[in-house]
């Protein structure tokens, strides 16, 4: 069992420490954002609007300074300390992040928490009813927990600011995953928010061009990329009624749900890798299957498809279906008026996810590829003489048996928790459906929500820290929480005995 003892602290507080100087200098970026769009009549007024942000920098600065002081140790970093950091980070992350909202009085302290946490969880639901009502600053903030929450800022602080490549390999691999793009993890680090940089400026100048407002193309081309899913406007992307603008964000949210490392290989002409991905071809295949069963099932069926033509109803169920598999939420129709067979098909594609190593959730495609292979494997045995030797292969690599088990595992896990977070939704008045809906959308920090109107903007706060810390385990992948909680449960278990 693992024992923390005072050295894993200071290792902790150590690595907290790159992490926090990061965001401290982040939580400054909306500050440019106040001053040019402030409607202030003095330097006064102009300062309490600066203030949402200051204070929360000034916060992540006094933890930064108190947690390196703490932290002097030269113990390099291990898988556990990685883990408990990630864990710890994340929650601090999310509770010094909500203070935005609280200082403009956007929110309140409930409401605030569960948008912060969205926000950099890139779950993208929301609180926020009208945010054509909201503050520009305030808006672009929010944009912006989802483009530095999306990518990993946990291990670029430790590359940044630590010069720890061994550490930073630990705690890219729990944000993002252990696929490098180059040898050494700085590189890698450095290359993923080249190739993430450069996606959210394309993505701002194509929808600029297509139409939207400078202040608008910013904001959901950084949403898009992180599949976060957060928008400027009540309706989403739905808006904007525009098929160009839904095209572009398709690419986008299609760019952010594909691993980093297919990208890289992309730029540098390699386009065979990504056409021979197994990740590829389940989501080609399942984007494919799924919108026809959708649009099968939406057309003439939905509320706002009763005068649709087929070519709208096609148009609109191919974006819902994208956006919920790549886990960014976006929406050009009410889902929640769908049949429940189409919302039953989006709950699974949000359980499903994007490829793994982007900025995708869900259990990842590469994970459900195992478990479909496996399927195919037990039948195969069966047909089989028992001492047949068969290899359990994925593509071309060889599945070992304690791969096979950790991705069953994982999976089994992840269902299980968000089937008991669908449990304590009904406990709390959702309908069976809605619970389910709700569990996995945040979860799986997808941000697609079926209950709409005041049921949900007036949800008890019970629910909204349910939902707040579904979406903090999934962003963590389950398994890091868990492994924190182990040794608590233990001492307690044996206290008892």
């Amino acid at each position: 069992m693992y024992s923390f003892t005072l050295d894993d602290l200071k290792v902790t507080l150590r690595d907290l420490s790159g992490i926090l100087q990061v965001l401290s200098i982040v939580m400054l970026v909306p500050v440019a954002a106040t001053v040019f769009y402030t409607s202030a009549q003095s330097k006064t007024e102009l300062f309490h609007e600066m203030l949402a942000f200051l204070l929360p920098s000034l916060v992540f600065y006094m933890l930064y300074t108190l947690s390196k002081k703490a932290g002097k140790t030269k113990t390099e970093t291990r898988t556990s300390h990685a883990l408990t950091t990630v864990v710890v980070a994340w929650m601090i992350i999310a509770i010094v992040g909500m203070l935005p909202f609280l200082v403009r009085g956007t929110l309140g302290p409930v409401d605030s928490f569960f948008e912060s946490m969205s926000g950099w969880a890139t779950t993208g639901m929301t609180m926020i009813e009208y945010p054509e009502n909201i503050d520009k600053d305030i808006l672009l903030y929010r944009s912006l927990t989802h483009l530095v929450g999306g990518v990993g800022i946990i291990a670029l602080g430790l590359v940044v600011f630590l010069n720890t490549g061994k550490a930073a390999a630990e705690y890219y691999g729990s944000e993002v995953g252990v696929q490098r793009i180059k040898p050494g993890i700085r590189g890698t680090v450095v290359e993923t928010w080249k190739i993430y940089m450069l996606y959210a400026f394309a993505g701002t100048i194509l929808y600029f061009i297509a139409g939207m407002s400078f202040f608008d193309a910013l904001n959901h081309s950084w949403a898009a990329i992180a599949t976060g899913g957060f928008s400027t406007h009540s309706q989403s992307i739905g808006h904007f009624d525009s098929v160009v603008i839904e095209v572009i964000t398709i690419l986008l949210m299609l760019a952010g749900a594909v691993s980093f490392l297919l990208h890289y290989r992309l730029f540098t002409g390699d386009v065979k890798s990504l056409l021979s991905n197994v990740e590829s071809k389940f989501m080609f295949f399942l984007i494919l299957t799924s919108t026809l069963v959708v649009w099968a099932s939406v057309f003439n069926s939905a509320p706002d498809f009763n005068s649709a033509s087929p070519a709208i109803s096609l148009r609109k169920s191919a974006f819902q279906t994208v956006s919920a598999i790549t886990c960014t939420g976006f929406g050009t129709s009410d889902t929640g008026q769908w049949p429940e067979l189409a919302q039953t098909v989006l709950i699974m594609l949000m359980y499903s996810g994007g490829f793994y190593g982007s900025t995708a959730g869900g259990i990842k495609l590469l994970r459900l590829a195992v478990i479909v292979k496996s399927i195919h494997y037990v039948f195969k045995r069966m047909m089989l003489p028992k001492n047949a030797v068969v290899a359990f292969k994925l593509g071309e690599k060889n599945i070992d048996f304690a791969d096979l088990l950790y991705v069953l595992g994982f999976s089994m896990i992840y269902l299980i928790i968000s089937l008991v977070g669908a449990i304590l939704l009904m406990s709390l008045g959702f309908t069976g459906m809605e619970g389910v809906e709700l569990s996995f959308s945040a979860m799986g920090n997808v941000g697609i929500v079926f209950v709409t109107g005041a049921r949900w903007f007036e949800m008890v706060s019970s629910g909204k820290i349910v939902l707040a810390l579904l979406m903090w385990i999934g962003r963590l992948e389950v398994f890091p929480i868990l492994l924190l909680l182990r040794p608590l449960v233990r001492r307690k278990n044996k206290m008892r005995g």
